[in-house]
């Protein structure tokens, strides 16, 4: 569980059932606006809360590296657990990091569904 006051942009929440990146935080008196993204759906959401209020956050995120690409979905395992996954993604993203299979991504779980949110580079 985490405080909303805690909650920093680039953060992920859960809000109507769905994963969320916070993209704008706001504190207004003892409120809270938050503007966040669904990672699956792409939908905005704005929410207005108690700084106090607790969030729980059931979702996993970690690194894999990329095993397969294919055109809807791409193959990754677990640096850690060597679980194997069918993941999302977006094509814009892996284009822009020039990601090819062996490389590590970041990923975000929740529930069933996974989705690739970043590509990790070798800085050397």
């Amino acid at each position: 569980m985490v405080k909303l006051k805690d909650i920093k942009r680039g953060y992920y929440i859960v809000h109507s059932d769905e994963p969320c990146v916070v993209k704008n935080v706001q504190l207004k008196g003892d409120s809270v606006i938050l503007l966040a993204e669904g990672i699956f759906s792409g939908k905005q959401y704005k929410l207005n809360e108690h700084h106090d209020k607790e969030v729980d956050l059931p979702f996993k995120r970690g690194v894999a590296q990329l095993i397969e690409l294919k055109k809807k979905h791409a193959v990754i395992i677990d640096d850690q657990t060597y679980d194997s996954y069918e993941a999302e993604f977006d094509p814009a993203l892996l284009k822009e990091n020039d990601a090819k299979v062996g490389d590590q991504v970041i990923y975000i779980k929740y529930k069933d569904r996974v989705k690739i949110v970043d590509v990790r580079k070798e800085l050397f």
